[in-house]
């Protein structure tokens, strides 16, 4: 009887030891799967060619990137200073009721260093920085502070309108639309923080470009000239298909790497869990491939006409959180509708721009594409886009006046 116990416990313990290798041995198949997926992905991303927009003339030599960093750091310095150039532009007055114009110039004043860095910036060859994304968070390290883009923008929008005031509104339509095509770039293979950055840095720029638009002081052939530069801005407009597919390469790396502890604590997930026999290596190669089909259709979904893409993406999202594996549920990709439409939020207000601008020089609004919709919509004073909800006539629209 003892005998056939151990002869039992015996085999107990080679069975034990048989189904370790056997699960191993399926975890490094699955491993080297998903590395091959990643590392495809990280290629891609190596091959990824510069495009640059140039408005005009010959380029400069070298990077914007050799410009942008300090500019915008000089201004993220300003702290709740950079308050009084949103109240200059929005023509509010301070809580005492006074005048901002002062401490607004004068701040602005304090920045022309920034403001010529940009402006230098946007006249080099080269509008897209070379990025490690192999070295996976490490990368985020080189991000542009949203902060600190939008009070350049700010900076540099008031600087505009004080030309404006100056009777020089062909130079300050000239900073404006070098404004915008800087929160172009830094949106260009951007990360999720760039792209927040360049989204803040369009907003004082655009509404900035309104009010000279609208001030009566732009010529016919300024007007027209900046309706042409405007559409070379919108022809180069970054969207979240590459913030979404630089974040996955940034994931990979990370994965690839085994750096799990940093990154499982910062996106709240559980550590080794039973159903995958306690093996985070085994966990990150069951993710790999299903966050690499999730991103691949949310661009695919992104490309119809908005109505569609919202209900597609919604449909993914929902998929991402329901999943069993901890890391893709985590990672929600490829993102709801709600996150994509912040990027066609910006590109309607450009292409209401580009309206307005064609409109008060020639006389008639253009038919442009409505990233919401079909069409811009139009009538003798106003353009607006359907919105985010996609119906026309609702809070959600967005809409450009030429004036009551």
């Amino acid at each position: 009887m003892r005998r056939k116990l151990v002869i039992a416990a015996v085999a107990l313990v080679i069975a034990g030891i048989a189904s370790c290798l056997a699960f191993n041995a399926h975890v490094d198949r699955r491993w080297r799967e998903a590395r091959r997926i990643a590392k495809e992905r990280l290629a891609a991303a190596r091959a990824a060619a510069p495009r640059p927009v140039l408005r005009g003339g010959d380029p400069d030599p070298g990077s914007a990137w050799d410009h942008y960093p300090a500019a915008v750091n000089a201004c993220k310095l300003l702290g709740t200073r950079a308050d009084w150039l949103g109240w200059h532009l929005d023509g509010t007055k301070d809580w005492n009721g006074e005048p901002v114009r002062p401490r607004a110039a004068a701040i602005v004043e304090e920045r022309l260093a920034a403001i010529d860095a940009l402006r230098r910036g946007v006249r080099c060859g080269r509008g897209m920085r070379v990025r490690d994304w192999e070295s996976g968070l490490a990368v985020c390290s080189g991000s542009i502070s949203g902060e600190g883009a939008f009070r350049l923008s700010r900076a540099a929008s008031c600087r505009a309108l004080f030309l404006a005031d100056e009777g020089r509104a062909g130079e300050a339509a000239e900073l404006l639309l070098d404004t915008l095509q800087f929160a172009r770039d830094i949106g260009e293979d951007a990360d999720f923080y760039d792209g927040v950055a360049s989204r803040e840095a369009y907003k004082p720029a655009f509404l900035a470009l309104r009010h000279l638009l609208l001030s009566g002081r732009l010529t016919p052939g300024e007007l027209a000239q900046i309706a042409r530069e405007l559409e070379i801005i919108d022809r180069g407009f970054t969207t979240r298909t590459e913030t979404v597919t630089n974040q996955l390469r940034i994931v990979l790396a990370e994965w690839m790497r085994e750096a799990w502890a940093d990154w499982l604590s910062a996106q709240g997930v559980p550590g080794r869990l039973p159903a995958y026999g306690f093996s985070m290596r085994f966990m990150a190669a069951d993710a790999i491939p299903i966050v690499d089909d999730l991103v691949r259709r949310g661009v695919e979904a992104s490309r119809p006409p908005w109505p569609e893409a919202r209900l597609r993406l919604a449909a993914l999202s929902a998929e991402a959180k329901a999943s069993s594996n901890p890391l893709v549920a985590a990672l929600d990709w490829p993102g709801g509708p709600a996150l994509w439409a912040q990027d066609l939020e910006v590109r309607a207000e450009l292409r209401l721009l580009r309206a307005a601008a064609h409109r008060l020089s020639a006389g008639a609004w253009p038919e442009l594409d409505d990233p919401f919709g079909a069409k811009l919509r139009s009538d003798a004073r106003s353009a607006w886009s359907v919105g985010p909800d996609g119906v026309d006539g609702t809070k959600d629209d967005i809409t450009l006046r030429l004036g009551e």
